[in-house]
């Protein structure tokens, strides 16, 4: 299966919905797939964050946006060592789903806070391009921390 498809399992599970309702989607006209020779359906991952933004909404309403100030949003990129992936892999793959959660939550008039262990320093610069106001790296052991005031 090619990188870029995803079964309808998967599919399923990224949108959090039952698989029975990929099937109805796809049945529908709603998502399209291909299918393998064997049958399956294997959708494109274009094709759920097409879904995704077309089902989005427009903007947050404003009593939504008041009740926080930031949004904080945690996943680990880094170990001690240096980063999970290499940061070429984070940026085709993590940033674009990154950028998009920064950007909600700038739609709000929020700052937005990331969480991550680990020395990600070759990404930082990426985070703040994003729109990442604040970057909570709280791990003093790791070499990163007393590094990233040489980022910008």
């Amino acid at each position: 299966m090619s990188e870029l498809m995803v079964s309808a399992g998967e599919a399923a599970r990224r949108l959090g919905v039952a698989p029975a309702t990929i099937q109805r989607w796809v049945d529908g006209g709603v998502l399209h797939a291909e299918r393998t020779p064997g049958g399956h359906r294997r959708i494109y991952v274009t094709e759920l964050r097409r879904l995704i933004a077309a089902n989005r909404p427009a903007s947050l309403s404003r009593p939504v946006a008041d009740w926080f100030d930031v949004l904080m949003t945690g996943d680990d990129f880094g170990q001690e060592g240096g980063m999970l992936t290499s940061p070429e892999t984070w940026r085709r793959y993590l940033r674009p789903g990154f950028a998009d959660l920064v950007r909600v939550g700038k739609d709000a008039g929020a700052l937005v806070m990331h969480h991550s262990c680990g020395s990600i320093r070759p990404i930082i610069g990426d985070m703040i391009d994003a729109g990442l106001d604040i970057l909570n790296p709280v791990q003093p052991e790791d070499f990163m921390v007393s590094s990233c005031s040489s980022v910008r």
